[in-house]
């Protein structure tokens, strides 16, 4: 795993291997420089949740303040905002996560950044009137990516090497799901 983030560091499965082998040994701060330099190259909801067991112990603001450190490095990418949107609605930071959720959705709406909304309405305001109405622009809008294989379209769960589907070598990739095919 640390031959292939020194050879492609934007190569998020290797990334996250890497980062998971770091954390099982206690190696927290070296998983974090992981999974921050895979972030440069590539932001994605695996390194977050890597990045975030990479720092568990900290208290709600020092976890906010790390992620934030995080984004910092890919500051216009949509996951980036997502990331902070999600955790700011966890330690109901209303203000923060809507102010991600509107940046996040100007760049590249799609279903998660509704659903973000749908929650922030609820959560916030108790308003299941305005969820619902971003429930159904999150129902309109474009698939979130996935694990995808660019032999068959058949979705995955987690990356692997081979398409458990039609078992061609190397064809997952992170996309939009092929309409029509489920996980």
């Amino acid at each position: 795993a640390s031959r292939a983030v020194d050879a492609a560091p934007g190569f998020v499965p290797g990334a996250i291997a890497a980062a998971e082998t770091a954390l099982a040994v206690g190696r927290n701060s070296a998983a974090a420089k992981i999974i921050e330099r895979a972030w440069r190259h590539t932001p994605h909801p695996g390194l977050a949740t890597a990045y975030r067991a990479a720092h568990e112990a900290r208290d709600e603001v020092g976890q906010m303040k790390r992620l934030e450190r995080l984004a910092a490095l890919n500051p216009d990418h949509p996951e980036s905002h997502l990331m902070l949107a999600a955790a700011a609605l966890e330690v109901r930071l209303w203000g923060t996560a809507r102010q991600h959720l509107v940046k996040a959705e100007g760049m590249q709406p799609g279903a998660r950044t509704y659903r973000l909304l749908a929650r922030l309405e609820e959560d916030e305001h108790g308003n299941t009137e305005a969820a619902h109405a971003w429930l159904i622009k999150a129902s309109e809008a474009p698939s979130d990516p996935v694990w995808r294989c660019g032999q068959c379209g058949i979705q995955h769960a987690s990356w692997s090497i081979a398409c458990s589907s039609c078992g061609a070598l190397d064809t997952l990739d992170w996309g939009a799901p092929v309409a029509g095919l489920e996980p």
